[in-house]
């Protein structure tokens, strides 16, 4: 999207390092997903992409208050991550070979939260779940204006 502004946040200082290089453009901070210390609604847009998962609970609620914090009135909210449903409805073995290597989904916290309530409590509108593949799902929602 030529034009655009863009902001990436992560935790790595590696991936930072990388997207920096390939996108010198755009704008990349170290910061944590749950408080990212930038501006109350100055965002139209704001991404979380296979982030929840990797979360405790709390956590993955608090950095779904910090996106509707940080977006405008009107923005989008755009989360592509595991579907917490799709993952129990796999055979045993497969979602055995997920949750070794996924603490939060091991001990049972994503499985417990329900993206689509999580977003309506905090006002967000036309929130819409899309299956992306077997596994994975895209969850969209408008902040009130």
């Amino acid at each position: 999207f030529p034009g655009v502004e863009a902001t990436g946040v992560d935790l790595s200082p590696y991936y930072l390092s990388v997207a920096k290089f390939l996108y010198p453009q755009h704008r990349f901070m170290h910061a944590l997903a749950e408080d990212t210390g930038l501006p109350a609604e100055s965002f139209d847009i704001v991404t979380l992409n296979f982030l929840l998962h990797e979360l405790p609970l709390d956590s993955s609620r608090a950095a779904l208050r910090e996106a509707c914090r940080l977006l405008a009135p009107g923005g989008m909210i755009a989360i592509l991550d595991v579907d917490p449903r799709r993952l129990l409805e796999l055979p045993p073995l497969r979602r055995w070979a997920f949750q070794v290597t996924e603490p939060w989904c091991k001990d049972g916290e994503y499985y417990s939260l329900d993206m689509e309530k999580e977003l309506k409590d905090l006002g967000f509108e036309a929130v819409k779940l899309m299956a992306n593949d077997p596994v994975n799902a895209l969850l969209v929602a408008r902040k009130a204006k």
